[in-house]
């Protein structure tokens, strides 16, 4: 699509958003070898959300002395 969208637009590059549903490694790359950058959020498929683990993308600060992550508004 994201392709097909390049050339009606006639454009050296493009930009493309697409929300997680649309996440395909191969796709991505291919999108890439044509000069167009796509923007998806990978999908979380891990189980471990729902069994209440937090997902260490949540964290915002790692202090590697002791250890341990800050979460955002934990203070």
């Amino acid at each position: 699509m994201a392709g097909q969208a390049k050339s009606a637009l006639d454009a050296n590059t493009l930009t493309v958003i697409a929300d997680p549903g649309y996440y395909s490694g191969t796709e991505i790359v291919d999108c890439y070898d044509a000069g167009i950058k796509a923007l998806v959020p990978k999908v979380d498929t891990s189980g471990s959300k729902s069994k209440g683990a937090i997902p260490r993308r949540t964290f915002t600060t790692t202090h590697n002395a002791t250890n341990t992550f800050v979460r955002p508004g934990s203070g």
